[in-house]
């Protein structure tokens, strides 16, 4: 007997997203609200310094465990990409030349559009993601066929500036996640206290204690975790495990009204 029951389709698969990671607060904030939203994330962070420059090179190595540390406690997996040779090619190279010729280099504006939108790009692409995001403070529109780069929704804060290269391919595989925010990220903690503290208090990882601490927190950067739980619009009961978890770590803070 045939059986004739039709089944209803597939949902499809949530788009894969490659989220430039510095080991900031903003990369980490653009992060932890694409997973809100639904996407698979990993996180990249690009290597530019030239092996040999061993200052240089050393900050790097801390900035990429930065990054891997934030990607760790929100529950991403985290790459590191190589693109020191590109990076020197062309954007240091071309910013040696205008100053040869007497001209005012922008080398981020450069670097956005060989780099980070280029050559990242099309490395993440080929390890399995549709689209690219970052921290920049700047939104991308679609008016019919086309992408139009369009300034943050918090001018104060705009970036778009420093993207006026990218072209329609590249604003296609874009995401901005805090172009729409109307918040200033110097409010948040320092990110050693968003690693510590924040990511414990997420819907990907909700935790039911404190990571260890070697110090009590301060009252400012108390007051700053709760901000970042209520930009994410969670739910009172967030706040509350978060004040209880971390009534052994914090002063004699007034804590009504959570």
């Amino acid at each position: 007997m045939v059986n004739n029951v039709s089944k209803s389709p597939a949902a499809p698969a949530a788009p894969t997203v490659a989220v430039a990671m510095s080991g900031g607060v903003d990369s980490a904030v653009a992060a932890l609200l694409l997973r809100e939203q639904g996407y698979n994330c990993f996180g990249t962070t690009m290597k530019l310094c030239r092996p040999g420059e061993s200052e240089r090179e050393a900050q790097a190595e801390r900035d990429i465990a930065d990054a891997r540390a934030v990607a760790d406690a929100i529950g991403l997996r985290h790459t590191a990409v190589d693109l020191s040779e590109r990076f020197e090619e062309t954007v240091i190279a071309d910013f040696v030349s205008a100053y040869e010729h007497g001209e005012t280099p922008c080398p981020c504006v450069l670097c956005n559009k060989v780099i980070k939108f280029g050559a990242l790009l099309e490395h993440v692409q080929g390890d399995g993601a549709n689209m690219l995001a970052t921290g920049h403070y700047a939104r991308i529109e679609r008016s019919g066929d086309r992408y139009l780069l369009r300034r943050a929704s918090d001018r104060s804060k705009d970036q778009s500036y420093m993207l006026c290269l990218l072209d329609q391919h590249r604003l296609s595989h874009i995401l901005f996640p805090l172009g729409e925010l109307d918040w200033i990220a110097e409010t948040f903690p320092k990110k050693d206290v968003l690693v510590s503290l924040m990511s414990q208090y997420v819907p990907m990882g909700r935790a039911k204690t404190m990571p260890p601490l070697d110090r009590r927190i301060t009252q400012e950067e108390y007051d700053a975790v709760l901000s970042y739980l209520y930009l994410l619009e969670l739910d009172n009961g967030y706040t509350q495990d978060f004040s209880a978890a971390t009534a052994e770590y914090i002063p004699d803070f007034d804590l009504e009204g959570l």
